[in-house]
């Protein structure tokens, strides 16, 4: 008996085969741009937060330097304007403070300061701080309140900004 091959036509699968082939790879390139998109956004909202909190922990450095100020630094200061004469408060961040209150405090002293990126001028960061004292304790409770802001302008926090994140920070001595 003979057997009687039959050929068809095989073009159409060269064509399917190549739209599986394209299909696989469109779906690989959308799972990695995915994934990409991802991580750029999660970098970019881990930097702001690192900058937050950085700012509240120079917030809280300003206010230890206020309370606590260094043995070396005099304790009477010609007041005026810096830079032409000594300044009666510290300096941080990019901003002079005012006068540090008397001690104990009788009520709390806020002031807030503003954070400068020298390499990226348009990026700043800022912070408000609060120092409270307990004095009806024995030791004095101190207790600082840090409130960092990722982007400021100036030493006012740009709630609309689209990255805007905010950290705070608490110490008690």
């Amino acid at each position: 008996m003979k057997k009687i091959l039959v050929q068809g036509n095989k073009k159409g699968f060269v064509i399917l085969f190549a739209s599986m082939i394209a299909t696989i790879i469109m779906v690989i390139s959308f799972a990695m741009a995915s994934v990409s998109i991802k991580s750029t956004a999660l970098a970019t909202t881990s930097s702001e937060a690192l900058t937050a909190l950085y700012a509240a922990d120079a917030g809280i450095d300003c206010a230890l330097q206020v309370m606590n100020p260094p043995p070396w630094l005099p304790v009477v200061f010609l007041v005026g304007p810096p830079p032409m004469s000594l300044w009666s408060s510290p300096f941080c961040g990019n901003t002079w403070l005012s006068a540090p209150p008397s001690l104990p405090l009788t009520s709390a002293y806020t002031f807030d300061i503003e954070i400068r990126d020298n390499t990226t001028p348009t990026l700043q960061s800022c912070a408000s701080i609060s120092i409270e004292q307990d004095v009806t304790v024995t030791p004095m409770i101190t207790t600082v309140y840090a409130r960092g802001y990722s982007r400021c302008n100036g030493s006012v926090p740009d709630v609309n900004h689209p990255r805007f994140l905010e950290r705070t920070m608490e110490v008690e001595y």
